[in-house]
């Protein structure tokens, strides 16, 4: 594949989004879920995963569109 061809991935649905999944990531599949996210939901919350040893976290929010992450720097609040 010569340089910089765009890489097709697959189309991952809103509803298997999920951003704490470590081994998403290892196959590209990441990639294709902020793909999704960009698409269908530029800005969302993400609820911490469960694990035994550490305390439950607040989550976090991912902003997946240049707009809306130079808003977002620029207004904190």
């Amino acid at each position: 594949m010569p340089p910089n061809t765009p890489v097709a991935r697959p189309h991952i649905p809103l509803a298997e989004v999920d951003l704490n999944d470590i081994d998403g990531f290892a196959d590209g599949g990441g990639f294709a879920q902020f793909d999704t996210l960009r698409a269908e939901a530029p800005v969302s919350f993400h609820a911490e995963p469960t694990l035994p040893g550490f305390p439950e976290g607040d989550g976090h929010w991912a902003i997946t569109t240049f707009d809306d992450v130079w808003h977002v720097s620029r207004h904190p609040q």
